[in-house]
């Protein structure tokens, strides 16, 4: 029976979660089944402790207590053996920055995104899904997720990064941040970390694609100063905000570049939205009302992708539940 510990304004329920091994812990289910697992520690506490190897882990359950986590960055600052892992692979961007340092960069990014800035880059999303769709014919089998997956990171590496990276060079990324994507939540999940340590396969390619990434992201940094930035492009953006006292450094400016990449390109994540995408297909395709709505909505005309009112348009897409 979990154990009560008592808020100011409830009781919140400490559990502890089942199925620990002897000294792995719970890093085999969180690597092999991570949502099954996750999602059946509501049921054992508000509060769970989990095992990674010998260290102890807590999850945090309960929305309230969510939000206070969140809500509160002076009392609950970012850190910890699983964000060590993410610095590995993120540098200190916006997502793992500490308090004082992410004040800062988010104080220097935000004007890349205002509501103007977006609007420039409807423009790539526009020809890429464009270019695309040219691409198919009829009758030909596509793989939904793998083809928005793709669409995206393109989108994601174009937007970012402007007019100074080649397509060739666009192509080498989405197999680089793919596999450190999922070498990195190896790393994470590892139960021992001096693991990670060990000169490896796994370890090689994940180093590997580290340097890929960084020393992109680098390369357009040096093609921005010396050819001309291009302007519609968030890194030109990020290159020329703030003073010169207090503008991003070009190691913060890697991190940035890095940290946008993985939030945007070819991941695990952009699988499961692809995913979402076939299973609303699926939907539509049962139920008349959903498939009579979304063909309403594909069928009126949409403003411009140059006027203010494009993204306005893609935002409005028909949603039902069910």
């Amino acid at each position: 029976m979990p154990k009560h510990a008592t808020d100011h304004a409830k009781p919140w329920r400490i559990g502890q979660a089942s199925g620990a091994l002897p000294l792995l812990g719970h890093a085999l289910a969180l690597r092999r089944t991570p949502l099954d697992f996750l999602t059946s520690l509501p049921a054992q506490g508000d509060i769970v402790r989990i095992k990674l190897g010998p260290s102890t882990a807590y999850v945090v359950c309960a929305p309230e207590l969510v939000h206070q986590l969140l809500a509160a960055p002076a009392v609950f600052d970012k850190g910890g053996p699983l964000f060590k892992v993410a610095r590995d692979t993120l540098g200190n961007g916006l997502v793992t920055a500490l308090r004082e340092d992410h004040r800062r960069q988010r104080a220097l990014a935000q004007p890349s995104f205002s509501n103007k800035r977006i609007a420039t880059y409807f423009k790539v999303m526009q020809e890429e899904a464009h270019n695309t769709i040219a691409s198919w014919s009829d009758g030909q089998p596509l793989d939904a997720a793998q083809v928005l997956s793709r669409m995206t990171a393109n989108v994601t590496i174009q937007a970012l990064l402007g007019s100074h990276i080649t397509d060739e060079e666009v192509a080498t990324l989405p197999p680089h941040l793919e596999r450190c994507t999922k070498l990195t939540y190896r790393r994470a999940t590892t139960p021992i970390p001096a693991l990670n340590r060990l000169p490896t396969r796994s370890t090689r390619d994940y180093w590997e694609s580290v340097a890929a990434i960084r020393r992109m992201g680098q390369v357009s940094i040096d093609r921005h100063r010396k050819d001309g930035a291009s302007q519609d492009s968030l890194i030109s953006s990020l290159m020329h905000a703030g003073t010169t006292e207090e503008a991003f450094t070009d190691e913060e400016l890697v991190d940035q570049i890095v940290t946008l990449l993985f939030a945007g390109a070819e991941t695990t994540g952009q699988r499961w939205r692809g995913l979402s995408t076939t299973w609303q297909t699926t939907r539509a395709r049962k139920k008349p009302c959903i498939r009579n709505s979304m063909t309403s909505w594909t069928e009126t005309p949409r403003p411009s992708p140059t006027s203010p009112g494009w993204g306005t348009s893609i935002a409005a897409s028909p949603k039902h539940s069910g």
